[in-house]
């Protein structure tokens, strides 16, 4: 990590005109991972080996009025996927705009929380669009949104907001802690605007619960995504359930495993329950980490025997 100290900031704008920043601190790193992946049962075929490289900037400075600004950036393979600036106001909480695949509030901050050493149940088996609204994964469809976390005792608030071209979209959520030692609960709702061209939504809602015990933790999670159109027959018209359980245990500090499993329930007699299983296996030596999965999915999409899977050894260098 490379640290480059007195950077000036420049000067801030809208609510915070009336206050100064200090000398702030720019970082930069990044990973490089190697990547061989092989498909099965009809999946992507090709070269199974592939490399990718993420670099990632992040900024800070404290204002005279005892808030912090930041931002960060990262890149993967040159382009731009996730970029954030957030106003940290101590107890009050973070105020941020969280830009691409930021993932930083709302639903689509707990879109998935069901523990897991590597790749979500239902990631990179190439199914398309495995991981969207359409398969009952929740999401925002805005590119940035207004966001807001805020912890407050044992509850936590994350909420998003974002104006669109025909209307506007919005998620919250609460998370619980410590009803007993160790169990976290969580209910989120809101709703995405189906699409550019009209004022449409999709009512997304999901509930999760996670236990800890020493190395073990235990999570499950359900999520409902309800087009304007529920009583369709397609993937996109007709309203689904997900339903995702798994357990990771942390072996010693550098090696974790999991298992899990996903159903996906589409509420039309046209299409089938989709299954996603996968297991995953992590294990870290200083900044080296050596991942293993292996996901399957079924029935993808609501056709009856349309399967595919995917196993992966990811080695991953952060720098």
């Amino acid at each position: 990590m490379n640290n480059f100290k007195k950077l000036g900031l420049t000067a801030l704008v809208g609510s915070l005109a009336a206050t100064t920043a200090h000398a702030g601190t720019l970082s930069v790193g990044g990973t490089a991972d190697f990547n061989y992946q092989t498909h099965g049962d009809g999946s992507a075929t090709g070269n199974p080996m592939s490399s990718t490289q993420d670099i990632s900037f992040g900024a800070s400075a404290d204002l005279d009025n005892g808030m912090t600004m930041s931002y960060s950036s990262n890149m993967t393979a040159s382009a731009i996927s996730a970029q954030s600036i957030t106003l940290d106001m101590g107890d009050a909480g973070t105020l941020g705009i969280y830009n691409l695949d930021s993932h930083g509030a709302g639903l689509s901050k707990y879109q998935d929380v069901v523990p897991t050493a590597g790749e979500q149940v239902w990631d990179d088996t190439g199914v398309t669009s495995h991981g969207g609204i359409d398969n009952g994964v929740l999401d925002h469809t805005a590119g940035s949104n207004l966001g807001y976390n805020g912890s407050f005792g044992d509850i936590t608030v994350s909420a998003a907001w974002a104006k669109t071209a025909s209307g506007a979209e919005g998620s919250a959520v609460l998370v619980y802690d410590n009803l007993i030692d160790g169990l976290s609960l969580g209910y989120g709702t809101g709703e995405s605007q189906e699409s550019a061209g009209n004022s449409l939504t999709t009512d997304q809602e999901t509930m999760f619960v996670k236990y800890t015990t020493g190395p073990v933790v235990f999570g499950f999670q359900r999520s409902v995504v309800t087009p304007s159109v529920a009583t369709g027959t397609t993937v996109s018209t007709t309203e689904k359930t997900r339903d995702g359980y798994g357990v990771s245990f942390a072996v010693n500090e550098n090696l974790s495993i999991s298992v899990g499993q996903s159903d996906l329930d589409f509420d039309t007699a046209s299409l089938v329950d989709q299954t996603d299983s996968g297991i995953s296996a992590s294990y870290t030596m200083g900044s080296t980490t050596i991942g293993l999965v292996h996901n399957r999915t079924e029935d993808a999409a609501g056709v009856a025997a349309d399967d595919y899977d995917v196993s992966e050894l990811k080695i991953t260098f952060a720098f």
